[in-house]
């Protein structure tokens, strides 16, 4: 099960990142003048208060950090299935059989799912078709590959992006 955060301290990172934020830019304005500081003040709590009235936080914000390391793995494993997926095409003696695979999902039906998704289909020689209630349909290019692996490593990167504490494996 999905552990969910405690609704105030969604609040108060919310308020602070966007305080920080509006701050800073407020800074960058005002070329850094002291003088400006009372305005910015009242500024930046104007802008806080309508940024939180017109796009409330949610529960599941972005983990920026984990963000940047799951593009580098990304990247990573797109750059090596690409070279896998030219090496089988050029040579004619290396596996190429096209199947479906079906995968069972461990992320919850949100956006975290959906990154994975897209992020499946972007990587050369795997497109996802279909999510049917809570397997993934994906073509591949050959079901030799350990193809369930791949997504349970991408599924660990993707849920903590959006702070989903990792499932123990059974």
């Amino acid at each position: 099960m999905w552990l969910t955060e405690d609704s105030g301290v969604i609040w108060l990172r919310a308020i602070t990142v966007r305080a920080l934020l509006a701050g800073a830019a407020w800074w960058i304005i005002s070329e850094g003048q002291l003088a400006a500081v009372v305005v910015g003040l009242i500024a930046v709590a104007i802008a806080v208060c309508f940024s939180l009235y017109l796009a409330p936080p949610r529960s599941r914000q972005i983990n920026p950090w984990k963000l940047v390391l799951f593009i580098g793995y990304f990247l990573a494993r797109s750059l090596l299935a690409g070279f896998d997926v030219g090496r089988r095409i050029l040579h004619p003696a290396l596996p190429i059989t096209p199947t479906f695979v079906r995968v069972p999902l461990a992320l919850p039906a949100d956006r975290s799912r959906w990154l994975l998704v897209q992020a499946l289909s972007l990587v050369p020689g795997t497109l996802s078709v279909a999510i049917e209630e809570d397997e993934l349909v994906l073509h591949c290019l050959n079901r030799d590959d350990a193809i369930d692996e791949h997504v349970r490593a991408m599924e660990a990167r993707i849920g903590p992006i959006f702070w989903l504490p990792q499932r123990s494996q059974s």
